[in-house]
C-alpha cells in the first residue's frame, strides 16, 4: 500500500487569462511544514500556469522552524506568480484584482513594473467603443506591446470589462480622466503598498 501524501493547508485561487481571451484557474497549493534534520521544508504547489511559467513544479521553501518555513513557501508562491508575464500583463489576478495577498519579495520588486490598475467595464459591445478604447489604451499604456494590448482588448471584448495596468497612478488617473461616456465606465484601483511591489 502507497504511502498517503498530506493534504494542502491552504489553497487559493486565481484567475488566469490565456493569450487566447480563455480564463482559466491557477492553484496555489502550501503543505504542512516537515521537519528535516534540524530545519523544516515546506512543499508549494503553483498549477495551471502552462507555458506562462512552470506551474506544477513542487518547490521546498525552507526554514529554521516550521512556521519560517511556512511564510518561506508563502513567499515561494508569490514569487512564482508574480514573475509571470502573465501578472505584468495583467491577465492574472486573484479575482479580479493584482493584489495577490501574498507575503512581497523585495528582490523581485524590480520585475513587476505596474504599479496602479484601472477597473474598466464596457456599457455596450459597439465596435465605436472598442475602437475608442484602443486608441485610448495605446496612447497611455506606452509601454505595454501591441500584442499585450490586443490581448487585453479581446478580454474586454468578450468578458465585458477588464483590468487594466498602468506603469504609475498618474498614468492611470489620466487614463480614466480620458475614457468618458460612449458606454465606457473606469475605476481607478490602487491596493495597498504593503500587498502590492
Amino acid at each position: 500500500m502507497k504511502p498517503r501524501h498530506p493534504a494542502p493547508i491552504a489553497e487559493r485561487e486565481y484567475w488566469l487569462v490565456t493569450k487566447e481571451g480563455e480564463r482559466r484557474t491557477v492553484r496555489l497549493r502550501i503543505y504542512p511544514p516537515v521537519a528535516d534534520g534540524e530545519s523544516f521544508h515546506s512543499t508549494v504547489v503553483v498549477d495551471g500556469l502552462g507555458d506562462e511559467y512552470h506551474g506544477g513544479r513542487a518547490k521546498r521553501a525552507w526554514g529554521e522552524d516550521s512556521v519560517q518555513a511556512l511564510y518561506m513557501a508563502l513567499q515561494h508562491g508569490f514569487i512564482d506568480l508574480a514573475c509571470t508575464s502573465a501578472y505584468r500583463e495583467g491577465r492574472l489576478t486573484l479575482e479580479g484584482s493584482p493584489n495577490l495577498a501574498l507575503p512581497t519579495v523585495t528582490t523581485v520588486k524590480h520585475i513587476v513594473k505596474v504599479t496602479s490598475w484601472v477597473r474598466v467595464t464596457l456599457g455596450e459591445h459597439s465596435k465605436n467603443v472598442l475602437a475608442t478604447l484602443a486608441r485610448l489604451m495605446r496612447n497611455h499604456l506606452t509601454t505595454f506591446p501591441d500584442d499585450a494590448l490586443q490581448l487585453r482588448l479581446a478580454s474586454l471584448a468578450k468578458n465585458g470589462h477588464d483590468t487594466l495596468p498602468f506603469p504609475s497612478k498618474e498614468a492611470a488617473t489620466s487614463f480614466r480622466d480620458d475614457v468618458r461616456g460612449d458606454g465606457i465606465q473606469c475605476e481607478h484601483w490602487d491596493p495597498p503598498t504593503s500587498a502590492m511591489l
